[in-house]
């Protein structure tokens, strides 16, 4: 069972104290904090990396979107969306493309399978 939302920092702390002590082996250790083995080496090398701040939960969120449309082109969809709420995808994109032939407007609609 993985360990619950409160007080995983201490457990860490708690984990990372036990293994220090030499008293428990890591299968020990991560059979009685109820984590796998990659888990606790994963404690470790963080704590070890960066000390008690590297015991902290980190976000999951990822950090860069490669897809991720230029802003620029997105301010433009949203004002021409503004400005004629109840036109489609296929009519803004093909006014936006005769505006602006050089930049690669994204698709109007997902392909169908």
């Amino acid at each position: 069972m993985p360990w619950t939302v409160s007080g995983v920092m201490e457990k860490r702390k708690d984990f990372v104290a036990d293994f220090v002590s030499g008293d428990w082996t890591m299968s020990e250790l991560c059979r009685q904090y109820g984590i796998s083995r990659p888990t606790g080496y994963a404690v470790l090398r963080r704590y070890a990396e960066n000390g008690e701040p590297g015991l902290a939960a980190r976000s999951h969120a990822p950090q860069r979107h490669p897809n991720q449309t230029p802003a620029s082109i997105e301010q433009m969809v949203l004002s021409l969306r503004r400005a004629h709420p109840l036109w489609g995808p296929r009519p803004l994109k093909k006014i936006l493309q005769d505006r602006n032939p050089q930049l690669a407007i994204p698709a109007a609609d997902a392909p169908s399978a």
